[in-house]
């Protein structure tokens, strides 16, 4: 404030200074002479004064609004880098948020598998072990993601079996014959596991452990899902991270997994339950043929024989479990027609006529009418009515030909031919092995499948060498 005093008295002086100044030099200029009466010149001084006072104050002003300005521009910098401070905040914010909807969707899809795998669980407890578990790990994949490599198998007579894999060479794997008792001590429970060699040393050999080596994918960590009901392990399965790989499983991982355990273990338990209810329904279904053996004497053991190899035989050749059932069941019942043929006509010991023949020959569409009212075992009544069909399409009822036939009919009919050729009858001796053997192989092509016929001769030659 004593600043801008001074500037006034300053800056009024000047121009008081000027102003007269400029007056004397105009009178002189004009008169020729200087007038130096102070009286004159109150005017211009007053004048010079009050002008200089004006610049003065237009000068501060101007100043002021300079400063102002800058001010104001600094103001404006500084609100600028705010915003943009706060700019970049929020864009932090919304790729935080992006991220955190990115997992979000991740987890939900997660769960979506999971209870699209829980509501579909009624439908595929129909599949067989193996389509079941590879159907769960087709949904478990899809949860887990972060993977590079992955085993599924299950337990086969104590080795590992495996159904599918990514990083793992399968053949030699099978030809390994991996210990169930190894992967029992080594990887215990469903967990998170670390993979080091050191562990394995101790339960394994070092030529086995050299040769394991060449099996396994680089891993350097494996979530194992322990596939077991009640305490017995019935398989697993590992998805595992590459050594290169810098991810990690986490508990969440981990938790999807335990979750997906109580899954398998509902089919497991529906499974139980089904076995429970098949060995009923093979008690009903041995007691009808144990009823056609007391009504044709004849037919005494050749049911159960037939059922016998017919499963022997489906195991031979790596039939599923639920398969080689229905193999079983349909041998034990495949004659029951013939309950409804006349006594003297199955056992009449002469050549029948052309008449008692084709009586006979209705009997597997009396055992496809039993069966209808069965609907327990509505899957074996196809191979019941056409186990008299030909491959080459002269068999009755239907006269199916070749691949018409479906795989397991043709299974029935060269197993309850050969039984019943190897089997003493109302009107022949039974043949010897040998014997039947040739005619099987006579009849390739013509009554039997070439392919079926091929793999039960290897499987009656593996029989005799047993």
């Amino acid at each position: 404030m004593k600043n801008n005093r001074i500037w006034n008295m300053i800056s009024f002086l000047i121009g008081a200074l000027v102003l007269s100044l400029f007056s004397l030099i105009q009178k002189y200029i004009l008169f020729n002479e200087i007038i130096a009466n102070i009286k004159g010149y109150a005017v211009p001084i007053l004048c010079g004064g009050l002008s200089g006072l004006v610049i003065n104050h237009l000068f501060m002003k101007k100043n002021r609004l300079i400063d102002n300005i800058k001010n104001n521009n600094l103001d404006l910098i500084f609100q600028k880098d705010e915003i943009e401070s706060l700019y970049g905040q929020l864009e932090a914010y919304s790729q935080t948020i992006d991220q955190v909807n990115r997992e979000l969707e991740i987890t939900l899809k997660k769960y979506e598998t999971l209870l699209e795998l829980s509501v579909n669980i009624s439908k595929i407890k129909s599949y067989c072990e193996k389509d079941f578990l590879l159907e769960v790990f087709k949904k478990i994949k899809i949860i887990i993601r972060k993977y590079d490599f992955y085993l599924v198998f299950i337990f086969e007579d104590g080795i590992v079996n495996p159904l599918a894999a990514k990083g793992y060479d399968i053949e030699k794997l099978k030809a390994f014959k991996l210990e169930k008792s190894i992967v029992e001590d080594y990887y215990f429970e469903t967990g998170i596991y670390k993979i080091t060699n050191a562990g394995l040393k101790t339960i394994m050999s070092d030529e086995r452990m050299k040769a394991f080596n060449e099996i396994n994918p680089n891993s350097k960590e494996l979530i194992y899902f322990n596939i077991k009901y009640e305490n017995k392990i019935i398989g697993g399965l590992f998805f595992e991270l590459d050594e290169k790989n810098s991810e990690s499983y986490t508990d969440e991982d981990l938790k999807i997994i335990k979750v997906s355990e109580h899954i398998v273990m509902s089919y497991y338990e529906g499974l139980a339950y089904s076995e429970s209810e098949e060995n009923r329904l093979i008690d009903i279904v041995e007691a009808m043929t144990n009823m056609l053996e007391v009504y044709d004497p004849y037919t005494k053991g050749h049911s159960l024989n037939v059922a016998n190899i017919a499963k022997k035989f489906g195991k031979s050749i790596k039939l599923d479990k639920k398969y080689i059932k229905e193999l079983y069941l349909t041998g034990l019942i495949h004659d029951i027609g013939k309950a409804f043929i006349d006594i003297n006509i199955l056992n009449k010991k002469e050549k029948l006529t052309e008449e008692e023949y084709k009586i006979i020959k209705k009997h597997p569409e009396n055992g496809e009418r039993v069966l209808n009212s069965i609907n327990r075992l509505e899957g074996i009544k196809f191979s019941v009515k056409h186990h008299h069909e030909r491959w080459d399409g002269n068999g009755y009822p239907d006269g199916l030909k070749g691949e018409e036939i479906p795989m397991a009919t043709q299974i029935i009919t060269i197993v309850d031919a050969y039984d019943a050729m190897t089997t003493d009858r109302s009107y022949r001796k039974a043949l010897s092995k040998e014997e039947a053997l040739i005619e099987v192989k006579l009849n390739r092509g013509k009554q039997f499948s070439p392919k079926v016929t091929d793999m039960f001769v290897k499987f009656l030659h593996e029989q005799y060498e047993a």
